[in-house]
């Protein structure tokens, strides 16, 4: 993964928003690299999760408020 989204993900059950990763530092052609590479997967529009997180309903509402809050 990326060593700097490391702790966003590690605090919101592995899942990240693109602005979080911007803010994060990650660059639009490090995040597309990430997602091709499968080390991130797409939730919802703007939303990722890390595949080896595991899977939960408190995971997919987290990844609902980060793209509810995307449309603010």
């Amino acid at each position: 993964m990326h060593a700097q989204l490391d702790p966003i993900l590690a605090t919101q059950l592995g899942v990240v928003s693109r602005r979080q990763t911007w803010n994060a530092g990650v660059t639009s052609r490090q995040l597309d690299r990430l997602l091709e590479q499968n080390l991130l997967v797409p939730m919802h529009r703007g939303v990722f999760r890390d595949p080896a997180a595991p899977i939960s309903s408190d995971q997919r509402a987290m990844a609902a408020v980060l793209a509810a809050a995307r449309m603010r």
